[in-house]
């Protein structure tokens, strides 16, 4: 993820629009256990609603207008074909929002 060049890498501002680069990051939307969630550091979770590319090599979502603090962000997919568990990807830094 790129940061703006007037904002430290890594913090976000609420409602701004946010891009995940990577490899088998894409999920099935109608599955509510699949998603892209924020993880606060107690441990809740959010899911992230509004999300407007779910491709294999990229997530593009918006930080929810009420989201403070730094999360975790988790993907969690299943094998394309629907089979298998649940699998979990975590970015290895996380995002604060400012």
């Amino acid at each position: 993820m790129a940061a703006p060049r007037h904002r430290q890498p890594g913090r976000y501002a609420a409602g701004e629009a946010l891009r995940v680069a990577g490899a088998r990051l894409d999920y099935d939307a109608d599955r509510p256990d699949e998603g892209l969630f924020l993880v606060a550091a107690d441990e809740s979770e959010t899911a992230v609603e509004q999300v407007f590319t779910n491709e294999p090599a990229q997530l593009a979502f918006l930080m929810p207008a009420d989201a403070s603090g730094p999360y975790a962000v988790l993907i969690r997919r299943r094998h394309p074909r629907g089979h298998g568990p649940l699998l979990e990807g975590k970015l290895s830094e996380p995002i604060v929002t400012a």
